[in-house]
């Protein structure tokens, strides 16, 4: 985390406005590191992830304009256009055939 978001996190939590939001965002990264680590193995029938996102994040969007919202292409789009970090990158696997790599 950088100096500047914890400099208005700390001014945040004091006052008590929008704390929620800054922390959602602060576990929105971590939630983006730890994904791009993780190897995701194919499963014949299940698709891949395009998004993971935070619990708050999504109740919060839930509640404002009803848990629909999360069916729409369109606002998962829009969503994902404007908070990048959701966005789960995929590494391409060979196909193997036989032994070694």
């Amino acid at each position: 985390m950088n100096e500047e978001f914890l400099v208005k996190l700390c001014k945040d939590i004091q006052i008590g406005w929008n704390a929620q939001e800054y922390l959602t965002l602060a576990r929105q990264s971590r939630i983006a590191k730890a994904t791009q680590v993780l190897q995701k193995a194919h499963v014949e029938g299940v698709g891949q992830h395009d998004m993971k996102v935070d619990c708050y994040a999504f109740h919060s969007w839930g509640q404002k304009l009803g848990y629909k919202c999360w069916g729409d292409a369109e606002f998962l789009r829009e969503y994902k256009r404007d908070n990048p970090s959701v966005a789960v990158k995929h590494d391409r696997r060979k196909n193997k055939i036989g032994y070694g790599d």
